[in-house]
């Protein structure tokens, strides 16, 4: 893992706390994963956070993907997220 994913990785993980359900390093990219009932209150925090600023979101693909969790149905969707100010520079 690169030292600026590190970073990245560390800042979420502070900023969601228990949001968090998992996250991985693959290809270079990070992934976040929160459950769908967190959904909202992660992309809020994302955004509004001065440490993350993630503004734009570029992506969405998948909510017609169902998983089994725990005896119940649960949708899936995956985004990807452009955070300007630091790829800006």
């Amino acid at each position: 893992m690169t030292a600026k994913l590190e970073r990245l990785s560390t800042a979420i993980g502070a900023a969601l706390g228990d949001k968090v359900a998992s996250q991985a390093v693959a290809l270079g990219e990070l992934t976040v994963v929160v459950d769908s009932a967190d959904y909202s209150a992660a992309a809020h925090i994302l955004r509004d956070s001065p440490a993350l600023r993630f503004e734009q979101l570029i992506d969405e693909a998948g909510p017609g993907v169902a998983a089994e969790h725990v005896g119940r149905q649960q949708r899936r969707l995956g985004m990807t997220l452009l955070e300007i100010f630091e790829n800006g520079e």
